[in-house]
């Protein structure tokens, strides 16, 4: 039984173990940039709106930051489609 996960186990690394490496990387790399992104988040809007900025015009840049971040998400999930920059169909 033992020996039998253990081929089960070399057998999915050796088929598998790159893409799985690859996978956990990309979402490491991205996990740390959009943590960074929303750690920082109200320092970065604060030095685009100023000290002395009104709660409408924090969350008309709130809203502006977020609507950016989102057409980067829609852009992205276009390029991976893309059969010469992003998946193997």
């Amino acid at each position: 039984s033992g020996d039998l996960r253990v081929s089960h186990l070399r057998l999915l690394l050796q088929n598998f173990g790159g893409r799985l490496f690859g996978a956990s990387m990309s979402w490491l790399l991205w996990d740390i940039s959009f943590y960074g992104n929303k750690l920082f988040q109200s320092t970065f809007l604060l030095a685009i709106t100023g000290e002395e900025t009104t709660l409408l015009e924090f969350a008309a840049a709130a809203t502006l930051n977020a609507t950016v971040a989102l057409l980067g998400y829609f852009g992205a999930a276009l390029l991976v489609e893309r059969p010469e920059l992003g998946r193997v169909k």
